[in-house]
């Protein structure tokens, strides 16, 4: 069984850096290095790799939920060890916090995703909208990113 959970942790850590490393690569180098193009040029640049980027994001964050899940099992916490007094301890309420970033994170990528599928004029405030979540989005994934090394390698609690 060691395999396996070296495995899934390594498919994990992988995945997570893909998802971290891709937003970082989209924000600091795509996005300001579309900004000399005229705008239609930039928004059907913008819209075709997004659009790439969304197909590898969506099995990137199912990869990691599975091996999200499946580092736990692995690690014994079933659905009948987490008890409340497990989520009082300090891994616990940790795990707590990541997971409900996890599902913060993945409806912040849906409601992205959903904006960049309409079409017409793009306003300032759609801009701006799309600027917000990507960010937040990618703030809030290094955080889980952080909390998952406190999770495997102990924090200073």
């Amino acid at each position: 069984m060691h395999a396996y959970y070296v495995s899934c942790v390594a498919i994990h850590v992988l995945a997570a850096a893909l998802w971290v490393g891709g937003m970082g690569f989209f924000a600091l180098v795509i996005v300001p290095g579309l900004r000399r193009l005229e705008e239609s040029k930039r928004r059907e640049i913008l819209r075709d790799v997004g659009a790439r980027f969304a197909k590898v994001g969506f099995y990137n964050l199912g990869t990691l939920v599975v091996t999200g899940i499946g580092n736990l099992a692995f690690r014994e916490m079933l659905a009948s060890t987490l008890t409340v007094d497990f989520w009082k301890t300090p891994f616990g309420s940790t795990l707590a916090i990541k997971l409900l970033l996890v599902v913060i994170v993945c409806a912040l990528t849906y409601a992205h995703y959903l904006d960049a599928l309409r079409e017409g004029p793009e306003s300032p405030a759609d801009r701006a909208r799309a600027s917000w979540l990507g960010r937040s989005t990618m703030i809030l994934s290094i955080v889980i990113a952080v909390l998952g090394v406190m999770l495997v390698r102990g924090a200073p609690w």
